[in-house]
């Protein structure tokens, strides 16, 4: 009482000692769940974290990140393709072939997203995190909703992007080697139907229900898996 704060510095051996077995009994006690109130354990103060622990399935956006960005100032993107031109060999002093360019314009619509959420002016002020906390719980929810849209969104008449499979032209579906049934020529026959300008920077997706489908197919005649 006599050094307040300053006790520890003085402590002989014997004091030392006796303070570090008493905080040792008190972390014996803590980690043992004290926690009633016969037992004082009403008294003890709780620690709280407020990072918020994201507990749903949530989901990557794997077509975002594989997609260029582009930020306009109009209400629609507009853009320009040719399926190029034709070229030729000829020999010195011979007229050369027009080669006529065709152009197509493409155009996207962009579509709004909205997430809401309503909080007080009074957990705003105690809660000094909130914002950030929000922040990430809405990147979350946007990749989600934005993967699932990507992917099977009507378009631009249903208020949502369009999505790769609304999107495809009937000519681009590539027919698998029968009704109801996935084997393993689709594999091939997907790869080999990608033009060769595109085969580079080719990513293939799929989930991992299906890619484990793939890995596990086995030689015809074969009931044996391929190892991992």
């Amino acid at each position: 009482m006599r050094y307040g704060s300053d006790a520890s510095h003085v402590y002989t051996a014997d004091e030392a000692q006796a303070m570090r077995e008493q905080f040792a009994v008190e972390a014996e006690r803590t980690a043992m769940g004290v926690g009633t109130g016969s037992t004082g354990g009403f008294g003890v103060p709780a620690q709280l974290d407020p990072t918020i622990v994201l507990r749903s399935d949530g989901s990557v956006n794997p077509l975002r990140e594989l997609a260029s960005h582009t930020t306009i100032s109009t209400s629609e993107w507009k853009g320009i393709t040719s399926l190029g031109v034709s070229a030729e060999f000829t020999q010195e002093g011979t007229e050369m072939a027009e080669a006529t360019v065709t152009l197509e314009q493409p155009s996207i619509i962009p579509e709004r997203l909205d997430i809401s959420v309503l909080a007080s002016w009074e957990i705003l002020q105690d809660w000094g995190s909130i914002q950030s906390e929000l922040g990430r719980l809405f990147q979350d929810a946007k990749d989600q909703k934005e993967n699932e849209r990507f992917t099977l969104g009507a378009g631009h008449g249903s208020f949502e992007p369009e999505g790769l499979i609304a999107g495809l032209a009937a000519a681009s579906v590539v027919t698998g080697a029968g009704t109801a049934l996935f084997a393993l020529a689709d594999v091939y026959t997907i790869q080999e139907a990608l033009p060769p300008r595109f085969q580079p920077k080719a990513k293939w997706l799929s989930t991992n229900a299906t890619m484990n489908k793939i890995n596990r197919f086995v030689p015809q005649a074969s009931a044996t898996e391929p190892g991992l």
